[in-house]
């Protein structure tokens, strides 16, 4: 799952009142309890007009999207981009300022309220003046704008949202998830028993979603080029598997809750090999995306 203690999905049916990841999905730093609806369910914590790049020289891979601190085995990767872009390095000084950071004291202090902590700062798990001032620093430096407004969004309305025509050639996959007003989005999705979750980070933005991969040395990079013609970066350990596209406008990860030593999300028997991660991206026509 992408950071947090509970599923994005389960949070925002709490924030709506409704009926109603795992094998790790991404994860927002910074929080470590869950309040306020909706704005908790942004706590959780991709294709957009303009060219792709491709992955085929393979200049970039998984050690290049890693975050400082943390020991080889529980490592944590950027949403955002490759180590050297600006939104890259907001993230990981955001990490690093974190992991030095009293963040339950900033917690306790705050109590059931947000105190001074104006909106626009709660999406990045901020309890205090001094963190939304190293938000600002943070974001100043790097040239980078906040989330903006927060929608909790059903698959209708992501569909319209964010795409031109349907993301997936299989109407089976089922989805739901939400998007802020830079037009970031995110959404957990099912197909049959597969679980995954689709990150669009927009690029401009200063973002505070990772993910935790344990080891980048054990996963198994290749380029694919899907069956729409986009050309991908595909990765694969035991415990987990990723599909990678940048464009111009957003970086895009696909978490899937599934790797290749046969077991799928909640450590149930779920055979997932290297085809099965390339037919999954066949199904995902990224050039309809807005």
């Amino acid at each position: 799952m992408f950071q947090n203690e509970t599923p994005p999905l389960a949070l925002i049916h709490q924030a709506k009142n409704a009926a109603s990841n795992g094998r790790q999905g991404a994860q927002r730093q910074g929080s470590s309890r869950l309040r306020k609806g909706l704005v908790a369910a942004a706590a959780c914590v991709f294709i957009v007009a303009g060219s792709i790049t491709a992955f085929a020289t393979n200049l970039f891979g998984l050690r290049d999207l890693v975050l400082p601190g943390g020991e080889q085995s529980d490592q944590m990767i950027s949403l955002q981009g490759f180590m050297g872009s600006a939104e890259h390095n907001a993230a990981a000084e955001w990490k690093s300022f974190l992991d030095a950071y009293d963040v339950e004291a900033a917690l306790e202090a705050a109590g059931n309220d947000w105190g001074d902590v104006p909106e626009a700062y709660r999406m990045y798990g901020a309890y205090d003046l001094e963190m939304t001032g190293k938000i600002d620093e943070i974001a100043g430096k790097y040239g980078l704008s906040l989330f903006g407004e927060f929608f909790a969004r059903t698959q209708e309305e992501l569909q319209a949202s964010i795409a031109d025509g349907p993301l997936f050639t299989d109407a089976s996959i089922w989805f739901e998830g939400y998007q802020f007003e830079s037009g970031t989005f995110q959404f957990d999705a099912g197909y049959g028993d597969l679980m995954f979750q689709f990150r669009s980070s927009r690029k401009g933005v200063f973002d505070n979603v990772f993910l935790p991969v344990g080891d980048a040395a054990e996963y198994a990079e290749w380029n694919y080029e899907n069956a729409h013609g986009t050309p991908l970066l595909l990765m694969q350990s035991g415990h987990k598997s990723l599909i990678l596209l940048e464009t111009d406008a957003a970086f895009i990860v696909v978490n899937v809750l599934a790797g290749n030593d046969g077991l799928g999300w909640g450590g149930t028997a779920f055979p997932f090999d290297s085809g099965k991660l390339e037919r999954l991206a066949d199904l995902i026509e990224f050039a309809q995306l807005k």
